[in-house]
């Protein structure tokens, strides 16, 4: 008897991930650049759903690349941990596009590290991997 084949079954077995990222926001009256620095857990589980979470590490510039970065540092820091519900249409081992939504938690700083506020977010994307490469654009409403 053949056995059954599951519908939509995660076919890699890599949960585990490094990101790197580079984002432009208007906050205030500054636009400001975003480099981003995290670690990414995303268990995949049967029927295409999954989970996306981990821990993101940001610095905030107004003037990133003109060496303000390698002279002064950053102007905000923050740290985000991503409560994510996903979902994934698994192709082959090799690619498959997502759509993810859920919440953020956040904890922000200046850079004297004298003040600290943690708003909670509202995220919501979608991305595509490709092997071991993962893109994806998404869209955050912070709640102060």
């Amino acid at each position: 008897m053949p056995a059954k084949k599951c519908f939509n079954c995660p076919k890699s077995k890599n949960p585990l991930g490094i990101e790197v990222g580079y984002s432009m926001q208007d906050i205030g009256n500054y636009n400001m650049e975003i480099v981003q620095f995290g670690f990414k857990v995303e268990p995949l589980f049967k029927y295409g759903f999954g989970f996306n979470t981990g821990i993101n590490l940001q610095g905030y510039s107004r003037n990133l690349f003109e060496n303000q970065l390698f002279n002064n540092g950053f102007e905000a820091y923050a740290v985000n941990i991503p409560v994510h519900l996903e979902y994934r249409f698994n192709f082959s081992k090799w690619f498959n596009i997502f759509a993810f939504g859920g919440a953020g938690i956040n904890f922000y700083t200046e850079s004297s590290f004298s003040e600290f506020t943690y708003p909670v977010s509202l995220d919501y994307g979608a991305g595509l991997r490709i092997n071991r490469i993962q893109f994806t654009l998404g869209k955050k409403f912070t709640f102060r």
